[in-house]
């Protein structure tokens, strides 16, 4: 996986004072389709939530990726993951694109 981190989000960590970056990426399969969200979140997740460490660059980036599929209680897989994960800010916020 490809991880592209804006400098931007740097300045954002920084004023929060934090090196943590979570990163859920849910994949929904419904009805024949298959939406994509990704969401970026300064700081650490919980424990036990099926969340993986990437060192990137100076930062601690927490990934998971969950599917959810119709009819079914989400999981956690690992097993399929994004070609490229790009963190980049729109005005404070942070935000996750997962490209595969």
């Amino acid at each position: 996986m490809d991880v592209i981190v804006a400098p931007s989000v740097r300045t954002v960590l920084e004023r929060r004072g934090e090196q943590d970056v979570t990163i859920d990426v849910t994949l929904r399969f419904c009805g024949g389709l298959v939406t994509k969200d990704a969401v970026a979140l300064a700081g650490r997740p919980p424990e036990g939530m099926g969340f993986h460490l990437i060192l990137h660059d100076g930062l601690r980036l927490f990934w998971r990726q969950r599917f959810e599929i119709e009819g079914s209680d989400p999981t956690v897989d690992s097993r399929v993951t994004p070609k490229k994960v790009r963190l980049f800010t729109r005005g404070s916020e942070m935000v996750a694109e997962a490209s595969y």
